[in-house]
């Protein structure tokens, strides 16, 4: 039996990173497809092109906004779920910058990277609400 526990760990922070951060207001979302492309895949992507920017010109529309952050997100959890075990967890993969990494670091880096852009996008709606508490507490969860 193969060990994927530290696998399936990073997938739940994955998804609660991604899912529980508000990242409709994220633009720098980008850096998921980046990331993926030069660790699962051929690393030929680049900045400036419309695989990474599709909405360069400005003209974004939320609804496709949202489907791309969707479609970049379930890509790079589909590559990090294809690991076989653990051991994985370890193996230099590319960065888009040129530089190998770890698995693992690369995988952490994603989640800091959503969890980081989830906390500014909280903060500034609490802040343009009527007061600056945390939503959670205010539904009843503390």
């Amino acid at each position: 039996m193969n060990d994927r526990g530290g696998i399936e760990t990073l997938l739940g922070l994955l998804d609660e990173a991604f899912r529980g951060a508000g990242i409709e207001g994220s633009d720098e979302s980008q850096a998921l497809l980046m990331y993926d492309e030069y660790a699962f895949g051929a690393g030929s992507l680049t900045w400036g092109t419309p695989a990474v920017e599709p909405w360069a010109d400005g003209n974004a529309h939320r609804d496709d906004v949202m489907t791309w952050l969707e479609r970049a997100h379930e890509q790079f959890v589909t590559h990090v779920a294809k690991l076989a075990d653990d051991s994985e967890l370890d193996r230099p993969r590319r960065t888009n910058w040129g530089e190998p990494r770890p698995t693992r670091w690369i995988v952490a880096a994603m989640v800091t990277h959503d969890v980081y852009h989830a906390g500014e996008i909280n903060h500034l709606r609490s802040l343009l609400g009527p007061d600056d508490r945390w939503r959670y507490i205010q539904q009843g969860f503390g």
